[in-house]
Formats: C-alpha cells, structure tokens, sequence
C-alpha cells in the first residue's frame, strides 16, 4: 500500500521531485523555505504527523479576515492567528494584502515549462518538466519544485487543477514561500 500525505500526493511524488530537482535543490528548499516541513514530514515517513498539517491546510474555512485562519475540525470552526498557525506548522504565514501587486514575468519560466502562460500550472504540467529540465539552471529547477510544494504539498488540487497564478507568482516574488 502506498501512503499519501493526502488522496492527491502519494509520497513518491516527492521522490521523483528530489530525482528530477538535484540534492542541492531539495535540501535548499527543505532547510530554507516555509514550505520545507511538507518536504520534511514526506521524507520522515511519519504520516501520523503530516495529517494534522495537511487538515488544517485543506479544510480552511473562507473568512474576510486576512490575518487569522478559520479551520472546521470535527464539524466545528477553529481559529488561529497567522502566529499561531506559523508555529503549529513551521510555514511561513507572512500577512498578504490586497494591495499587494505581483508584478513579475512569469512568461519566461512558462514557455520553458510549455504552460500557458496565462494559467499556473497544474500538476500533470510540472511532472512533465521532471523529464527535460535537469539541465536547467539551479534558480528555474528551484522554482519548478516550490510550484510542486505548493501544487502537492500545500494546495492538495487534484492532478488536472492548477494552482492560482497569483500564488504561482509568489514563487517569482520571494522564493521563500
């Protein structure tokens, strides 16, 4: 039996990121970013562990407040600060605000990647690039596994969604999601 973090990510989709992306890469995004705890519980093997995680990131509750979380455990509403929430998960939960324009290009990294690059990607697009990018530079092969992280990790989509472009650019922005 294979074992998942959620029904959309089977652990060895990491593994073919860590094949695909180098040692360097994984590490790097393992040590230094938010989002390497998704990595860390993937690799630890300890699912009991990534559940909680992966609950309160998949049952979030729509709110108009952009500095708390409202998660539904057991059928009832939960809150969190964003503090709170950093703490319990260790990923970054910086604050972002509507005012907030991402104004990068994207458009280069997209037609590497052959994606439309008026959509983000979707899961079957990044897996696709595991086949042709290893000769690509450190900086675009980083920026592939963040949008997996964040496609597999944080998002949980089904393989044929697409993460939100502008949560896509983010990775352009700051590479320390």
């Amino acid at each position: 039996m294979e074992r998942s973090l959620h029904h959309n990510c089977k652990l060895g989709d990491f593994d073919k990121m860590l094949e695909a992306v180098g040692e360097e890469v994984f590490n790097d995004i393992m040590n230094n970013h938010g989002v390497g705890v998704i990595l860390k519980l993937a690799l630890s093997k300890m699912i009991w562990t990534a559940k909680p995680i992966q609950h309160i990131l998949g049952n979030q509750l729509t709110i108009d407040t952009m500095n708390e979380i409202w998660v539904l455990v057991g059928g009832r509403p939960m809150r969190f600060s964003l503090h709170e929430f950093a703490e319990i998960t260790t990923l970054k939960c910086d604050p972002f605000y509507d005012k907030d324009i991402l104004d990068v290009d994207h458009t280069y990294l997209w037609k590497d990647m052959k994606v439309d690059v008026g959509l983000a990607p979707s899961w079957d697009e990044l897996i696709a690039v595991f086949d042709f990018y290893r000769t690509w530079s450190y900086e675009k092969r980083k920026m592939v596994a963040l949008l997996f992280v964040l496609h597999v990790g944080i998002y949980e989509f089904a393989r044929s969604s697409r993460i939100p472009l502008m949560a896509a650019k983010r990775v352009f922005e700051s590479r320390s999601i």
